[in-house]
């Protein structure tokens, strides 16, 4: 790997750190309001998963 893709990626990396840092507060925010149980019944179900898969991602 060069080092000019090394430093990309490092660039690209840190610059998503900022972003999510800078809108924690509004993240934290939205995600409150987020049923987690939901979501996994969800996600259960669009993925089809078996009974016990369910209960090991819920």
């Amino acid at each position: 790997m060069s080092w000019e893709f090394a430093v990309g990626v490092g660039a690209v990396k840190a610059t998503v750190l900022c972003v999510l840092w800078y809108n924690r507060r509004r993240i934290a925010a939205r995600l409150a309001g987020v049923d987690m149980r939901r979501v996994a019944r969800t996600v259960a179900r669009e993925l089809e998963l078996a009974p016990d898969e369910a209960r090991q991602l819920a």
